[in-house]
């Protein structure tokens, strides 16, 4: 049943600061800011009345009727993909098909079959968490501190509310860091050197990958035949035939085999899926380990990971590495496509529970603006990753989690329309949770250009914000028009200390004797593209160092689709 409510709008009188007049986008603030959609609106120039109704539509899911946001342990993306689950089962053609055909209009949606990957934090005990979702029919659960990951079926969803032992669910939104490219990173990095000088081959060594797949294609024991593979060992291969960034490439993780075995031929190979969620990802970790593994290699990013403190995935990595165990992250090809600043108070917002929700002042300078203009071209998907320095719950057992609510809004151009209908609101109950918020949009046409508008809902300001955007395409097409820090995009795990981040290096020329690059499309390469990470222990807090003082070591490679 819709569900329509109406607040209003505060616009204070502001005298400007010396030397700061005053520039908002006035028409921003017809936007419902944190609903799921927006009725007809009014606005105001400053000096009239400072209040004015605004008639939110579709808004039960967002607004409590206290005053209060909504909170759901499932959150926004869960409940709405089993609604769209729901109405595809009652589709004509849904039994022929079976679950495997669903798709979700949510392009970064993880799913297969029925199943979606989520990540959970328990409320307390996390094997207790972790029995009460097998209950509910989940498969592959793996437990990492706090986390508890796996497949659970669309149709549980509703069910998770219910559970005592769970504090939060999400989607698992992850993607690989992999390029489309044939590989040149034997000549480049001079392995074919170092093996006829030194005579070394890898032979005693174990190298452990983990990526979404090793066999989805039926691929491998041809790879195998020809010589492009050893025999490898696969402790656990991922889901096929699935949704999502994670499965939009299958088998990167043989095509990774392929790059190890070309470097170290006489390397053995252990596989292990990165897929399922973070708590999978952070097993796979220690498992590669167990097996023998003193190189381990990925090539996925979870959205959901920690830009300012390290998450489980990063706390494994730090314990193989205290092992002797060498790690490398891919860490992807995303330049500089992202925002960071503190929260800057502007004065304007709106009036929801007798508390004023304020915007975030993009401008630095003496003007006040609160929406940020990005480009999203025609056909595009867009992930907006949207953290801030406040603790992750998930991070620790017993966390606290973060301080504030924090919402991030995707809207026309003119900051006056809000696209529920395609994704772009990330307007989550964070408090006490996770400081995340994860937004998808899918654009449709005819429109290029979109605002961007965060908003500090509840609790103090923070410290230090950061967006970082990625492109369903990987062809770099999503740009940030104003405001642009041009911050790093390299966070998570290839952060982590006991690790070290790798990407690709264009050299302006070819290596010896191999072909020229053949990319999909021009991306741009890594440049500082560490972010800020915590200076103390996960869940005590969050004070930051910059992204300068704070690099990740960097080393080239090259990565290809598998033969």
């Amino acid at each position: 049943m819709q569900r329509s409510i109406s607040i209003r709008v505060f616009i204070p009188s502001i005298s400007p600061r010396p030397g700061r007049a005053v520039r908002l986008k006035l028409p921003s603030i017809a936007l419902a800011l944190v609903a799921v959609g927006l009725g007809p609106a009014s606005v105001m120039a400053e000096g009239e009345t400072p209040t004015t109704n605004i008639t939110l539509h579709n808004a039960s899911g967002v607004f409590g009727g206290a005053g209060e946001k909504a909170r759901s342990k499932a959150g926004q993306g869960l409940p709405a993909l089993h609604s769209e689950y729901q109405a595809y089962l009652q589709r004509a053609d849904a039994q022929a098909r079976g679950p495997s055909g669903f798709r979700s209009r949510n392009f970064m949606a993880p799913t297969a079959a029925g199943y979606v990957s989520i990540d959970t934090a328990a409320a307390r005990d996390p094997e207790v968490l972790a029995a009460d979702l097998n209950a509910l029919g989940l498969e592959g659960a793996a437990v990492f501190g706090r986390v508890v990951s796996g497949d659970l079926p669309m149709l549980a969803i509703p069910a998770l509310e219910a559970l005592d032992s769970l504090q939060f669910a999400y989607p698992a939104y992850a993607m690989t860091q992999a390029g489309a490219v044939t590989s040149q990173g034997d000549a480049v990095i001079r392995a074919d050197i170092a093996r006829n000088t030194f005579g070394v081959d890898g032979t005693g060594v174990m190298v452990g990958v983990l990526s979404n797949t090793f066999n989805c294609l039926g691929g491998a024991p041809a790879g195998v035949a020809s010589g492009d593979l050893p025999a490898i060992a696969v402790l656990e291969d991922g889901p096929c035939g699935g949704q999502g960034l994670l499965n939009a490439f299958p088998d990167e993780g043989r095509a990774l085999a392929e790059i190890v075995h070309d470097v170290a031929p006489g390397a053995a190979i252990a596989f292990h899926t990165a897929d399922r969620g973070q708590a999978n990802l952070a097993q796979g970790i220690v498992d590669l380990a167990n097996a023998g593994a003193k190189v381990i290699t990925d090539d996925i990013i979870y959205f959901a990971e920690p830009m300012f403190q390290d998450g489980i995935v990063a706390q494994a990595v730090d314990q193989v590495k205290a092992r002797g165990v060498s790690y490398f992250s891919a860490a992807q090809n995303d330049g500089r496509r992202s925002y960071e600043s503190p929260f800057r108070p502007s004065g304007f917002g709106f009036d929801f529970g007798g508390q004023l929700r304020e915007f975030h002042d993009f401008d630095p300078g003496p003007g006040i603006d609160t929406c940020q203009q990005i480009t999203v071209p025609v056909g595009e998907g867009l992930s907006l990753i949207f953290q801030w320095d406040q603790p992750f719950a998930s991070a620790t057992i017993g966390g606290a989690g973060s301080q504030s609510d924090m919402d991030i809004l995707l809207t026309n151009a003119a900051c006056t329309g809000f696209f529920n209908d395609r994704g772009g609101q990330g307007g989550e109950n964070n408090l006490g949770n996770d400081p995340v918020e994860v937004v998808q949009f899918s654009n449709e046409g005819p429109a290029t250009s979109f605002g961007l508008i965060i908003i500090r809902f509840a609790g103090p300001a923070p410290g230090l914000m950061k967006t970082v955007l990625q492109d369903r395409s990987r062809a770099a097409q999503i740009t940030i028009n104003e405001f642009d820090t041009r911050s790093g995009t390299a966070y998570g795990h290839s952060n982590a200390q006991g690790g070290s981040a790798s990407a690709p290096r264009f050299t302006g020329k070819r290596p010896r004797s191999e072909p020229p690059h053949r990319f999909r499309g021009s991306r741009p390469f890594p440049r500082r593209a560490g972010s800020p990470s915590c200076s103390t222990p996960p869940g005590t807090g969050c004070p930051c160092r910059s992204s300068a003082s704070n690099p990740p070591s960097w080393h080239r490679t090259a990565s290809i689709r598998p033969s």
